[in-house]
């Protein structure tokens, strides 16, 4: 088995989403949203993410995702979870996820 190159786009987040800012009509690109209940694990990816360029919202467990996700203007272009979580679990929002058409599609 070979190790993907660095030209893999795999390897690559910029073909999943956009950088932020706004394009010729205004629209503000979506964000990313992390979601895990271990505030250094969330603090570290959203500051990766926002070093590389991307805009991050940050939610604490599965219950926060979900409302977050909702009041968004539009869905996010990733979700990144963290599968044990108190109160509502990352396989509980990625369900959740699936359920509702206009959310089905985010990777």
């Amino acid at each position: 088995m070979s190790s993907p190159s660095a030209a893999d786009p795999s390897q690559d987040l910029g073909h999943l989403v956009k950088r932020p800012g706004s394009d010729a009509s205004g629209t503000t690109s979506p964000p990313i949203v992390v979601v895990d209940d271990d505030d250094d694990i969330s603090a570290a990816l959203k500051d990766i993410l926002e070093d590389e360029g991307y805009l991050v919202e940050v939610a604490g467990n599965g219950i926060e995702a979900m409302a977050l996700i909702k009041r968004l203007p539009c869905p996010p272009c990733l979700v990144i979870l963290d599968l044990s979580m108190p109160w509502m679990n990352g396989g509980a929002v990625y369900a959740a996820l699936q359920a509702d058409p206009a959310l089905a599609l985010i990777p």
